[in-house]
């Protein structure tokens, strides 16, 4: 079986060496002093998933015994992802053929590292996070170790007792269920089918036993595999280690029973990288496959009998790279292999039209409704249309506008039928916005009064600024749905967040380079204290002492909340005037830190609504050590905010859950409908947010030249790192399932 290890609370070598460097900085805090408001009385709505996201790193994976569907684990989005083989029912959720889904069924999961199926289809998911257990789903109503389960429920494995940091799974022929464990004192466990003995030690049915034969197992440990011979083969950070079943010699390597010894060859020698050994699949005819994580390569241990894989000639039982694996990979994770030999790994996107999902076909075949030629590793197209989300906006008419980081293009999700930015679109169906296609790493997205559509490129420190009509912006003449660079906007280092202010100027957030915040001027002026001309990009003298400025928002009155990735204090305040805000004294043209926010553990998204209300995502870790992510209001007044009674400064929670960690993004429709992105996609929670809700129109907008929606916050781009998924929305809600 395969696996790829998740975040974990302790010191693991794949996170600290090879985990996603480039994408998370995850650093909970654990200072939290703040009293957040939780629901006493009306249970939380739920929001549900309204334009679904590829995988951004697939974990483990494998295939259904039964059906030959494809399932793999989200990490970072605490899910599971299926592809179907064809149109129908999995686990009570109806699904199309080779369009991937989030399976609905896989609910309450903490980091999410393997899956496995017993012989029978049930679904096994370890969970790697803080809960320290194992998820079990039942294909039908049956009974599992000795216990009951139900059809398409998800409930702990109860016979899986101190599994500490479970991460690869596999069952050998007798039904026996192998974990392994990513810590410090790393173990190898199995939970037994029956009394007996195994590997020379006694176990009991429906227990778990550990395995003291397996040593070695370090917090290096990641996935599982069990051979023809019963063999237990476990991948290590630098190797794979085999505690034998009987004696003998098999992958080249002298093998004594029930003594664990490194299988020759996947170790480092001399020049070679060091290995990184993440998942692991074996073959019908006993090829040892491995995922070399280090040099973003899969290795091969061929079996007794085999002298070509996938056309490579090999030697029997001596490991070698698969060549048609040595360059198209970024950061490899899990592996599979159906029952046509076809070979699976999955990759982690970072940019570009990267696939999440490379095959190496064993003959010229579809799968998945693509055709793959043979012997040569091909990326899997997905059907999704987003792949990296990651800022969210939306007009006066309520369309709303994500931001793909991956394709550096903007997803719309239409309120009505029409046109938008001369292109035809139906209300609730998203569509790629063509007028917005760059090659470009657009991360954060605004929009001003009158509709023209503004994305910050984080890699060439660009604004670029898509028209709703020709004119003049910002001193420079634009072409109506022609995405154009605003050359007035210099000075920039990797920006990845933008604001109006209620005067049209606009700020941008930096995250390198020293400069905190930019702000482009609308009109010659003053800006907080500070004298402004007119187009003309300068730094914001007043937040030259922050850190970076990850997210931001105005609201109303012109304060200006900033998130602070280099906190603490992780949240400021810049007030317009002198005067209390949320309760808290502030002084005109003064950063302040914002001491209701900057108590919250690790915000990242924040934005206000028309009339002033603050709202803001934030990950936190609870009395069990569960880490979460909660989406919050904090009310200038008292009233009901999707059906949760709030006080005045108090922050109330209004979206609960441990999974899809890090909002991205947030955004208000004028019908008061919540908007928020993550890994797993684009989220709706559905309004009214309050009664009664003031209208604010066009005309509106226009005389006060106040945007609608004040601020988007992009999120802690470095911290990428959602939910119950449901289907129904005031407007048709897209839905691949």
């Amino acid at each position: 079986m395969v696996n790829s290890p998740a975040r974990s609370r302790r010191t693991s070598f794949f996170w600290s060496q090879y985990g996603l460097a480039m994408l998370c900085v995850l650093s909970i805090v654990l200072a939290s002093v703040l009293v957040v408001q939780r629901p006493s009385g009306a249970a939380l709505q739920a929001p549900h998933l309204v334009i679904p996201a590829s995988p951004v790193q697939p974990g483990g994976m494998t295939f259904d015994p039964i059906t030959g569907d494809l399932f793999g684990t989200q990490p970072f989005s605490n899910s599971v992802f299926v592809i179907p083989k064809t149109s129908g029912t999995i686990f009570g959720q109806h699904v199309s053929a080779n369009v991937e889904v989030t399976l609905d069924a896989a609910t309450g999961l903490d980091s999410p590292a393997d899956v496995v199926f017993d012989p029978q289809g049930n679904l096994y998911i370890s969970n790697a996070g803080f809960s320290d257990s194992i998820t079990v789903i039942g294909r039908s109503d049956t009974t599992v170790f000795g216990q009951s389960v139900s059809a398409n429920v998800a409930v702990s494995l109860t016979a899986a007792t101190n599994t500490i940091t479970p991460v690869g799974m596999a069952f050998d022929s007798h039904g026996n269920l192998f974990v392994e464990g990513q810590n410090s004192d790393g173990w190898l466990s199995v939970v037994a089918a029956a009394d007996g003995n195994l590997f020379g030690q006694g176990v009991t049915a429906n227990h778990t036993t550990r395995l003291t034969a397996m040593t070695g197992v370090n917090d290096n440990s990641t996935s599982v595999v069990i051979d023809a011979a019963g063999d237990v083969l476990v991948g290590l950070g630098d190797s794979v280690r085999i505690l034998p079943a009987s004696t003998g010699t098999r992958y080249n390597t002298a093998l004594t029973a029930n003594v664990a010894t490194d299988v020759a060859g996947t170790t480092p020698t001399g020049t070679s990288p060091a290995n990184v050994v993440i998942g692991m699949a074996m073959n019908a005819a006993g090829d040892l496959f491995y995922v070399n994580q280090g040099d973003a390569t899969v290795g091969v241990v061929p079996g007794p009998t085999t002298t070509s894989i996938y056309g490579q000639s090999v030697s029997p039982n001596v490991a070698t790279v698969l060549t048609t694996t040595t360059s198209g990979l970024g950061l490899p994770m899990g592996a599979a292999i159906d029952t046509d030999g076809n070979f699976f790994v999955g990759d982690t996107v970072f940019k570009g039209n990267s696939p999440f999902l490379y095959v190496i076909a064993a003959t010229s075949t579809t799968v998945f409704g693509q055709t793959f030629p043979a012997n040569v590793m091909t990326g899997w197209t997905s059907s999704a249309l987003l792949h990296f989300p990651a800022g969210v906006t939306s007009d006066n008419q309520g369309n709303v506008f994500v931001i793909d980081h991956a394709l550096g293009e903007v997803i719309v999700y239409p309120s009505r039928t029409g046109s938008l930015f001369g292109q035809d679109v139906t209300a609730g169906v998203p569509v790629a916005l063509n007028a917005s296609a760059s090659p470009q790493l657009n991360s954060g997205i605004s929009i001003d009064a009158e509709g023209n559509l503004f994305l910050a490129d984080d890699t060439n420190n660009e604004v670029r600024v898509l028209p709703r009509t020709s004119g003049t912006l910002f001193g420079q003449s634009m072409n109506a749905n022609s995405l154009t660079v605003l050359n007035a906007a210099t000075g920039l280092s990797s920006p990845t967040s933008l604001a109006f202010d209620p005067n049209g100027n606009l700020f941008i957030g930096n995250m390198s380079g020293g400069t905190q915040v930019t702000v482009l001027p609308a009109v010659s002026g003053t800006i907080y204290g500070q004298s402004v001309v007119a187009n003309t990009s300068v730094a914001l003298a007043a937040l030259s002492t922050i850190g970076r400025a990850s997210a931001m928002a105005f609201d109303p009155q012109g304060n200006l909340v900033i998130l602070d990735q280099d906190g603490p204090p992780s949240a400021w305040v810049l007030p317009a005037t002198t005067g209390t805000f949320f309760g808290q004294a502030v002084t005109a043209n003064t950063v302040t830190e914002f001491q209701i926010l900057s108590n919250v553990e690790t915000a990242t998204a924040v934005m206000f609504d028309a009339v002033g209300n603050l709202y803001y995502a934030s990950v936190s870790q609870n009395s069990n050590s569960s880490v979460g992510e909660t989406i919050s209001i904090l009310s200038k007044n008292s009233g009901t905010f999707y059906g949760q009674s709030v006080t005045p400064n108090v922050p109330t929670v209004l979206v609960s859950g441990n999974s899809d960690i890090f909002t991205r993004g947030m955004t208000l429709d004028p019908q008061g409908n919540l908007f928020f992105t993550s890994l797993s996609g684009l989220w709706e929670l559905d309004g009214p947010r309050v009664a009664p809700v003031p209208a604010v129109t066009v005309a509106t907008l226009a005389a006060t030249g106040t945007p609608l929606f004040l601020g988007t916050g992009v999120g802690l781009l470095l911290l990428l790192l959602g939910g119950v998924v449901m289907t129904r929305s005031r407007r048709k809600a897209f839905s691949s399932r």
